[in-house]
């Protein structure tokens, strides 16, 4: 190599260096400010910010103040909403009646009373605009809904459901709880779906299926229809994992009603312990614990169990 080529080759070397520094100085410049904490503070009936040391980073000039997210607040002065930076700059003009933090690039926001969704430049997305409300997105889907039924929506606004059903809980663990009515049953029916809207399944088996807790929910089911809150002879108390599959089934009696229910489950590998508390026809509150194995046989059947 001559004299010429290795003055090029270090200058190129240099100059790579040099960029490689200034990306990684902004990187961290970037990472800090979304990972500076600020916290609120008041002064004459005004809200700002300070960090953690009580420094001030956003003067209290507002009236309110949500939480950051994607860079940007919602902020209240003179009677309306617009969108800070993290330095306390209007990024998104104050024209909003109100306004609600953002959540993985989409914010809601009022004017006039209709609701609008816009991205963090303020473009209003028009994909959604036939929807009466719309849930924050988490994971890349909503809830929304239309008519008062309940559908999931992607951020380009395909209808992973379509809003026809009675309700459609948050996810868990890649699963959520729809209901729909049956008029066959004539009462409200459950099912699951994962997160592509595929059914686990059907909707004639619960009646009811609760929120799930560390990856299981209690289920109901039986082969009649509830009437007057009360649960039949042949209904059975079950539990199911966010696969829709049954692991146990525990019978239940006809003077139980589960309007009240409340319940826990904890799981090891040794044994299930089922506590719960339900009201029964006198109002009465009755502490029950189950104890199963493994295989969901029960050991321990005990009504008297008090917390």
């Amino acid at each position: 190599m001559n004299f010429k080529d290795y003055y090029f080759t270090k200058l190129f070397n240099v100059m790579i260096f040099k960029y490689l520094l200034i990306i990684c100085f902004a990187f961290l410049l970037h990472f800090s400010a979304q990972s500076q904490v600020l916290l609120p503070f008041y002064k004459n009936n005004k809200i700002g910010c300070v960090d953690t040391a009580g420094r001030v980073l956003i003067p209290a000039k507002f009236n309110g103040l949500g939480d950051f997210a994607d860079g940007l607040a919602p902020a209240r002065i003179e009677g309306h909403y617009g969108f800070i930076n993290p330095q306390g700059s209007y990024v998104l003009p104050a024209i909003y009646d109100y306004a609600e933090p953002f959540a993985e690039g989409f914010a809601k926001v009022w004017i006039n009373g209709k609701l609008l969704i816009i991205n963090t430049k303020g473009e209003k997305q028009k994909q959604f605009k036939k929807y009466d409300f719309i849930e924050n997105f988490k994971e890349g889907l909503a809830i929304v809904r239309s008519k008062g039924k309940y559908g999931l929506v992607d951020k380009e606004g395909k209808e992973v459901l379509k809003p026809i059903y009675l309700s459609i809980s948050d996810f868990s663990e890649g699963s959520a709880v729809v209901s729909k009515f049956i008029k066959k049953r004539n009462s409200e029916n459950f099912s699951m779906i994962d997160r592509k809207g595929n059914f686990l399944i059907p909707f004639n088996k619960y009646f009811l299926i609760n929120s799930f807790k560390n990856s299981y929910a209690y289920a109901w089911r039986d082969s009649s229809i509830i009437s007057q809150n009360k649960v039949s002879k042949s209904s059975y108390e079950c539990i199911i994992d966010v696969n829709g599959k049954e692991l146990g089934a525990i019978k239940l009696g006809d003077s139980l009603r589960i309007d009240t229910y409340s319940g826990e489950i904890n799981m090891n590998k040794q044994s299930i312990v089922v506590s719960f508390s339900r009201t029964d026809i006198n109002e009465n509150r009755i502490d029950y614990q189950i104890i199963m194995d493994s295989t969901f046989k029960i050991i321990i059947d005990n009504p008297s169990y008090k917390k």
